[in-house]
């Protein structure tokens, strides 16, 4: 694979649906060209990055590859058999075997000869089951990054990114530190005056210990982050200012997983995601039980499926089930003909878009971004077939008063009422009060037609 002038090397086929890891310092820039076995060459985007762990994950619109068989690192023993392989020189799937000669949870090691080329490929087991990620020689010795790092990884895309590539160092029996061999241009790390060469020794006063004591500070905190490091044998502390990926509208990464039946359908849509480069596919599913069992680990902040000649009953009850189960989706459902659903059943579901199958790449991808920010989603189409007309009353606009009309709107934005009643520094029987008199004025009986009348009045901007 290659990635920007530098990025050269290898990488793992994690998932048959195009997921593929690879090495931070091969993928140098959000995309690259990556070529696989039998020839076939495809354009890569880049949905995760860790120059901390050297990680970073790759996305390519194909379905069906031969993905990897991911094994247990931690079950690794001292002196068993290993392969790694790659394109060293640019000579396609070199193989190299050796043992191994050291094994914890931040690295495996093995003795066996890499070169370059070979970063970011797998290193295998004596039965071909990938347990690391080769990433340096150190010392003469291969160094990978375990396969349940890479899990971790691709579990958490949580992680506060300062954008430097560490190496630990011992500065005493006791402290551990983290040297800085590089730092990445508009970084974190950068911004906040951080130089190669320093070495990190704590965040907050707390000094490190391990490895992962770093992500771990960084993870707990907030805003502007005092950080311990040594340049030039004296002590500094700088201030940086972390954000954090978990917040999809602070202008980060908006996690998708998609499902739907046929293989084309999820490759398309995968593909529509893809055009966006704030929108990352994390993950796709066959059908709903298959989301249902995936989506705690994949953590998605919208799931786009797609109903076409799926409209059983048992859809919609699947669906709460899962949002029970696991914890409130943003969920877009695309539907072949919009009048051939119970749309009040689906929005009860928990459902907070609806799109027909006609709707334009643009739509879809306006769609998932709303949806990430908490509001509701209906096609023109579907809010004339919920048949509200004739419980609006005549001059709703004139009857809200404007409190009233901003509780509905939060109504809108999927709030409930204590946070409501939080936003607005009411109290919660204030809240309720609010909610009767609107459900009163514009002659509903639900949260769910309250919104989808303010949606066709105008009182809710989409």
């Amino acid at each position: 694979m290659k990635s920007g002038s530098l990025g050269i090397g290898s990488g793992v086929i994690w998932q048959p649906d195009g997921l593929i890891i690879t090495n931070a310092h091969v993928a140098t820039s959000n995309r690259a060209t990556v070529e696989l076995a039998d020839g076939r060459v495809f354009d890569a985007l880049r949905t995760q990055f860790d120059p901390q762990q050297d990680l970073a994950a790759l996305k390519i619109v194909a379905t069906d590859l031969n993905a990897a068989t991911i094994g247990n690192s931690e079950a690794l023993r001292v002196g068993e058999l290993v392969l790694a392989v790659g394109n060293p020189f640019a000579d396609s799937g070199a193989v190299t075997t050796g043992i191994i000669y050291a094994n914890n949870p931040r690295a495996v090691m093995a003795d066996l000869r890499l070169y370059p080329g070979n970063s970011g490929g797998p290193l295998a087991d004596c039965q071909g089951q990938v347990v690391g990620i080769n990433t340096m020689i150190a010392n003469g010795l291969a160094v990978a990054v375990p396969s349940k790092t890479v899990k971790r990884f691709l579990q958490v895309n949580s992680r506060l990114q300062l954008g430097v590539t560490l190496q630990p160092v011992l500065l005493d029996r006791r402290r551990l530190g983290l040297l800085v061999l590089s730092i990445l241009p508009d970084s974190v790390a950068a911004t906040a005056g951080v130089q190669i060469g320093d070495v990190l020794i704590g965040v907050s006063g707390r000094l490190f210990t391990s490895i992962n004591d770093l992500s771990k500070y960084l993870y707990h905190s907030k805003g502007s982050v005092p950080l311990q490091l040594l340049r030039g044998g004296r002590q500094f502390v700088i201030y940086v200012g972390v954000p954090s990926e978990k917040n999809c509208c602070g202008g980060n990464m908006i996690r998708v997983m998609v499902v739907a039946t046929s293989p084309v359908v999820r490759a398309g849509l995968s593909a529509v995601v893809a055009t966006n480069p704030r929108l990352t596919v994390v993950g796709s599913a066959s059908d709903l039980d298959v989301l249902a069992s995936e989506v705690g680990q994949l953590q998605p902040d919208v799931v786009l499926v797609d109903l076409s000649g799926n409209l059983q009953k048992s859809v919609w009850e699947k669906l709460l089930a899962i949002q029970e189960q696991q914890y409130p989706l943003g969920m877009i459902v695309i539907v072949e003909e919009l009048d051939n659903i119970d749309l009040e059943t689906a929005l009860r579901s928990g459902i907070r878009g609806i799109l027909p199958s006609t709707s334009t790449e643009s739509e879809i991808v306006a769609a998932v971004e709303a949806i990430a920010f908490g509001l509701l989603v209906l096609h023109p189409d579907a809010v004339e077939l919920l048949s509200i007309r004739e419980k609006v009353v005549t001059n709703p606009v004139q009857s809200l008063t404007p409190r009233e009309i901003e509780v509905l709107g939060m109504l809108g934005s999927g709030l409930g009422n204590k946070a409501i009643a939080k936003r607005l520094h009411i109290s919660e029987h204030t809240v309720k009060f609010h909610l009767s008199s609107i459900f009163q004025k514009l002659s509903v009986s639900s949260r769910t037609e309250a919104v989808a009348v303010g949606v066709r009045l105008g009182l809710i901007m989409l």
